[in-house]
């Protein structure tokens, strides 16, 4: 539903609700997908049955209804005991009437509080973080920053998910992913065997290059010239998944053991700036702030084994610690993040107008 009409159904719905715990759980955003409508209806329904057992009672005894106090006379006591024992042998009086409405009224106002709550509850969950380029790194105030830290702020905000960021190696999250100690991460390139253990949503997209120097590149440029001169080495980041044509070059290259594994992408530029390798795989991104932070870089050349193949970037949920829903309310997220542009404006913010060409 788009529109007037929508956008006044939806502030009626969130006015209705709007101090219900769940309240971040939905936002103020557009819901074309039925789940998350269905997750609006339950909140407000949630929001609106507290005052039930309320409207109730004031129905059958009036909305200004007190309860009488007790008289000090005799008659009255007498009275009251006389109404008493009319409640012992099974006669309705008004204040045992009162009382069971009451008691209806709080049941009522629990019961259709709680349940919602608990059916909608998202995590918390764990994320997995790791440096690499614009995807994840330290600003100038060394804080943690970058197009992964905002797509995550923004699922949790946009699905009402409890997202909890941790930073560790690439190698390391999928240990605990696969042992089950970490729920999710982020930017993963997707593989028939992570399948197994993870749901991929895809959100970002990139290229791979081989990066030399211009005499090596000259020489042996293409993959069969570089295998072929077995003085030639190559460093990539550990725990990284490359494209199939990039992926089967260094497979052969670790065959002969000249393949060097850097813990993260810093550390891998840093050592092939030294001049302790001939070559390191980096994705396109990377190469572009690489070049943009070091001036000497962009005299280096990159080439491209594989032109048509691209990495692409996924969250990977933990099919085993999170539910299926909660999965389909982030999946939600970021296909709502795709479509508006939202995502294309956190790679501008943290990339600039790169180019994935060399």
């Amino acid at each position: 539903m788009e529109g007037v009409a929508q956008d006044d159904l939806r502030a009626h719905l969130l006015e209705r609700a709007r101090h219900h715990p769940l309240d971040g759980a939905v936002g103020a955003h557009r819901h074309e997908d039925g789940r998350l409508h269905d997750a609006v209806v339950e909140r407000h329904d949630a929001a609106s049955c507290a005052a039930f057992g309320l409207e109730q009672f004031e129905l059958q005894h009036g909305r200004d209804y007190r309860a009488p106090r007790p008289l000090g006379s005799r008659a009255a006591g007498a009275s009251w005991r006389r109404r008493r024992l009319g409640a012992q042998s099974g006669a309705e009086t008004p204040r045992r009437s009162i009382l069971r409405s009451w008691i209806a009224a709080v049941i009522a106002t629990a019961a259709c509080a709680i349940a919602p709550a608990a059916a909608l509850a998202c995590g918390p969950y764990t994320v997995g973080l790791y440096e690499y380029s614009g995807l994840y790194y330290r600003d100038a105030q060394g804080r943690w920053t970058g197009i992964d830290k905002d797509v995550v702020d923004e699922i949790a905000r946009r699905s009402g998910c409890k997202l909890k960021a941790v930073t560790e190696s690439r190698v390391r999250i999928w240990a605990q992913i696969a042992s089950g100690q970490m729920d999710m991460t982020v930017s993963a390139l997707m593989t028939k065997e992570r399948e197994l253990l993870v749901e991929f949503i895809p959100y970002i997209e990139s290229r791979q290059f081989v990066v030399m120097r211009p005499a090596l590149a000259a020489s042996s440029g293409t993959p069969a010239a570089f295998l072929a001169d077995k003085r030639r080495r190559v460093i990539v980041v550990r725990g990284y998944v490359f494209t199939p044509t990039v992926e089967s070059w260094l497979t052969s290259l670790r065959i002969q053991g000249r393949v060097d594994e850097a813990p993260d992408q810093p550390t891998a530029i840093r050592i092939f700036r030294a001049g302790r390798g001939d070559a390191v795989v980096l994705g396109a991104h990377s190469l572009a702030l690489a070049r943009r932070a070091d001036p000497v870089f962009a005299n280096f050349t990159a080439l491209s084994f594989a032109p048509t193949e691209r990495s692409i970037g996924a969250l990977a949920l933990s099919r085993e610690r999170i539910p299926q829903a909660d999965r389909d309310l982030m999946r939600h997220a970021v296909d709502e993040m795709l479509k508006d542009g939202t995502i294309d404006g956190y790679k501008h913010r943290h990339l600039g107008d790169v180019s994935e060409t060399p």
